[in-house]
């Protein structure tokens, strides 16, 4: 006879299943998207935002 599982078992089992494939990614993406605002805010305040590629040269005409 097989032993079946409990309901308890059953339940973490479920939950698990929905916190990794339903909270896990929205919970990782609001953790990336925080991080870059956060660093884009301390880069401002520390005055070290500023255009590096000098986009004229960037953009002339291959001769």
């Amino acid at each position: 006879m097989k032993k079946q599982k409990s309901d308890t078992k059953r339940f973490f089992e479920t939950m698990w299943i929905m916190t990794k494939y339903d909270v896990l990614p929205w919970v990782v993406g609001a953790g990336i998207v925080a991080a870059v605002a956060f660093g884009v805010i301390d880069n401002k305040k520390k005055g070290t935002w500023t255009q590096k590629t000098d986009f004229s040269t960037v953009f002339q005409k291959q001769r």
